[in-house]
């Protein structure tokens, strides 16, 4: 057996400063190779026997490869350390010679060997190994050791120099597994310091910063080269950076843990609330070392928290705005279950309900004493079944005696949190005063009821209907039918189903086309209202008429989820409607017959006017007197076509004008309508004023023009009826004779209007030509715009 040692020790050495557990088992191998074998094959184990690391020397691949194929299972493995391999243990080492069949050992490599080997020579079916064990005796690997160059099997002296190697490069190997551990402690640590979402920062004893998790470069952005020795003093809000140190150097000066809330700037530049906290942390001798400190962002749980602050005032806000007030009590937990809960708080808005003070109502009993007596009864069962676990919540109104003598009604509601036995431990409950709410109700009760008796006295009834969500745009379920609406068609209740259908199946066939059609369009949203009239079939077999109108109650998506309509039997009225149809025809005849004989009239007046023309009367006698009847029969015309309503005084004026002027007779169309009683006499007063300028003035002169402009006087009160002013001006005639001419016509001008249009004329005649104004009284108002609006002059 080799005896050298300097291998070992070189070796052994080499091991110590070996980078990894790989790298320090081939120095194992080789080095025992360089003692004196040839063959050498090191396995390392983990705990689980399961091998992590091979080192061989001088084992060729097929050798390997045939090792490999029936490599032992874990459990077999640590069996050959086990008691049953003991008789083949040297020192600490196993020999396992050729003449042992039954082992279960690696295959033994092979060297040339004598044919007649002498006692003591290794034989090539021999095998060794060396247990690599720590001082507690753990196994931790193997180095089986084949064919050694002096051909010699080993001494134990050979095992004990091979052992002591091993012990040594176990030592070599744990101490590469700690530091393993240890870098793999601290790149975990590491990775989870990293990882949290909070900023982790270190401070040495001096309170300067010498670490920063990634979360502080992912929070500001800083440099990872820049000095952050004083980071986050630098990064802190000015208006909190002064309370921060405060509170940082007094819990630093005695060395105590920390916890500080201010403001951060963000790699953004926005400043973001954080909570710090610092523990103090000492080195093995006891010495303060620095803190470990945590900081979070919590700028979203202040702005919950502020929310949730602005919630509960607006919660507050409500219940004060309810007139309502709150209350809160706790119980005991014991059972038997007490109905009586010892009262925490009262709002004081409570006892404004009932005018009492704080002493006043001390307890619930206290409070139960005011409940009116007819209430009180049902209040008191109804807590108790709660308290029991019977009645989940409690939601009831009652009243209570204020203390002037007067009841108020409340509106009580409350809740309340139970053990895990179902026990009360706490209630909250709110109480409001719904006094004005009932009387509000009442109110609207009595005028519900008038409108029913309103309803019933219309003859009319209601109905009501629901449409299915599944089916928004399909027929309508009927809630209610109104027993008039039966009655209507002739039948009892119980007669008529509460139906679309069967509603329908009474509408005769001529009107059932035009009302379906309604009712897809009021449902499809293309028709707002409906309000129409049809015929439906009594039950004795006549027809009645009936007027339906209906509103529905439409969601979001404009789709009816309600519809309620009245139904109201019109028959009487449609049977009047018609005769005064047949009255109005008749009245239109009539009116029409009167008209036709009016006209007969007037033309034949015209007629006999001229057949009692005589040689010795005048042909301008004779043309004036039948131009004023032509303007009556003017007047009439207009009056006959607008069924003697007010007619529109330029249409007077444009059908009066001469045709043998055209565009000179110059208006403007301010819309101004003649009542049909004053139409003929200002058709009358036109007429005057046209013949007079045919006669005398610019109308008989060629190049001559009319101005004529009306508007409504401003500075005659409303009541006296319309107060119209004319004002007639003429260019381009003649010049007047006179300034203050005379004759019939002139007469007839200022008649017509003081006698028939209720006022004046004031007619003149300057050099330019006659201007006249006339102020007329109508009997009603009847002009469309202001006297200034809608100027447009029109020529004739």
């Amino acid at each position: 057996m080799p005896g050298r040692t300097t291998p070992l020790l070189r070796a052994a050495s080499q091991v110590l400063h070996a980078p990894d557990e790989a790298s320090a088992l081939r120095v194992i191998a080789q080095g025992i190779h360089e003692a004196g074998w040839h063959s050498i094959l090191a396995h390392l184990y983990d705990e689980a026997w399961n091998i992590t690391h091979t080192a061989t020397v001088n084992i060729p691949d097929e050798e390997l490869a045939a090792l490999d194929s029936k490599s032992m299972a874990p459990d077999e493995r640590a069996s050959t350390f086990g008691p049953e391999y003991d008789q083949f243990r040297v020192s600490r080492s196993y020999f396992f010679p050729a003449d042992h069949r039954n082992r279960r050992v690696l295959r033994t490599m092979y060297i040339p060997q004598p044919a007649d080997p002498a006692p003591g020579d290794w034989h090539p079916d021999d095998a060794a190994h060396v247990p690599l064990r720590c001082i507690k005796g753990d196994v931790i690997g193997r180095i089986t050791i084949d064919a050694p160059y002096d051909g010699k099997r080993p001494t134990e002296q050979a095992f004990a120099n091979l052992e002591a190697f091993a012990d040594l490069a176990v030592l070599g190997i744990l101490r590469l597994r700690a530091q393993a551990g240890q870098h793999k402690a601290e790149h975990e640590n590491k990775s989870i310091i990293n990882s949290v979402a909070a900023i982790i920062l270190i401070t040495d004893a001096n309170h300067n910063c010498t670490f920063f998790n990634e979360e502080w470069f992912r929070f500001t952005r800083c440099d990872r080269g820049t000095d952050l020795t004083n980071a986050v003093t630098a990064n802190c809000h000015p208006d909190d950076e002064e309370a921060m140190n405060a509170a940082f150097y007094l819990a630093a000066a005695a060395h105590e843990p920390f916890d500080l809330e201010y403001r951060l700037r963000r790699h953004d530049g926005e400043y973001r609330w954080v909570v710090e906290h610092g523990r103090p942390r000492f080195d093995a001798t006891g010495e303060f070392a620095g803190y470990v400190c945590s900081a979070l962002d919590i700028t979203a749980l202040r702005k919950a928290s502020d929310d949730l602050q602005q919630e509960r005032d607006r919660l507050s806000l409500a219940i004060e705005a309810s007139g309502g007030g709150l209350w809160s009590a706790e119980y005991a937990g014991a059972q038997p279950l007490s109905t009586d809960p010892e009262m925490r708080t009262v709002s004081p808005k409570i006892y404004e309900i009932t005018g009492c003070k704080p002493e006043e109502l001390p307890d619930a009993n206290a409070w139960d004493a005011l409940v009116h007596p007819d209430d009180r009864e049902h209040k008191i069962h109804q807590d108790e079944e709660h308290v029991a676990g019977r009645l989940p919540s409690v939601a009831r109104e009652y009243r209570v005696r204020h203390k002037d003598g007067s009841y108020r009604w409340v509106r009580s509601n409350y809740l309340t949190r139970r053990g895990d036995r179902g026990e009360p431990l706490y209630q909250v409950g709110l109480v409001v005063d719904i006094t004005e709410q009932k009387h509000a109700e009442e109110t609207l009760q009595r005028e519900r009821d008038h409108l029913a008796l309103a309803i019933e006295a219309s003859g009319g009834g209601l109905w009501d209907a629901e449409f299915s969500s599944d089916n928004p745009f399909g027929s309508g379920k009927i809630q209610s039918l109104s027993p008039r609406i039966k009655a209507i068609a002739g039948y009892a209740p119980d007669e008529l189903p509460d139906t679309v259908a069967a509603w329908d199946a009474l509408v005769v066939p001529e009107d059932v086309k035009t009302k379906d059609e309604q009712d897809r369009k009021h449902i499809a949203g293309d028709l707002p209202n409906v309000a129409r009239e049809y015929r439906i079939r009594h039950k004795d077999g006549s027809i009645r008429w009936v007027r339906s109108s209906y509103l529905s109650r439409r969601d979001a998506d404009n789709i009816p989820t309600y519809i309620v309509g009245f139904i109201m039997d019109v028959t009487a009225q449609k049977r009047t409607e018609s005769e005064l149809r047949q009255l109005l025809e008749r009245e239109r005849f009539l009116v029409a017959e009167l008209d036709h004989r009016v006209r007969n009239t007037l033309s034949g007046l015209l007629s006999l006017i001229d057949m009692t023309c005589t040689p010795t009367m005048t042909y301008d006698y004779t043309r004036t007197i039948g131009a004023r009847v032509r303007s009556m029969v003017t007047a009439h015309n207009l009056m006959s076509a607008t069924r003697w309503h007010p007619i529109d005084l330029a249409d007077l004026l444009h059908h009066l004008a001469p045709a043998n002027t055209p565009g000179r007779l110059k208006y403007e169309r301010q819309s101004v309508r003649i009542p049909a009683r004053q139409a003929t006499a200002f058709a009358m007063l036109l007429n005057e004023l046209i013949t007079n300028s045919l006669k005398y003035g610019a109308l008989g002169h060629t190049g001559g023009v009319i101005h004529v402009q009306w508007a409504r006087r401003c500075d005659v009160p409303h009541d006296s009826g319309f107060p119209l002013r004319l004002e007639w001006v003429e260019t381009g005639g003649p010049q007047p004779k006179s300034e203050t001419p005379s004759g019939l016509g002139l007469k007839l001008i200022t008649g017509f209007a003081k006698a028939e249009l209720a006022g004046a004329a004031r007619l003149s005649f300057p050099p330019a030509g006659a201007h006249h104004i006339i102020d007329v009284c109508l009997d009603e108002l009847t002009d469309d715009t202001e006297a200034e609006a809608n100027r447009a002059t029109v020529s004739l």
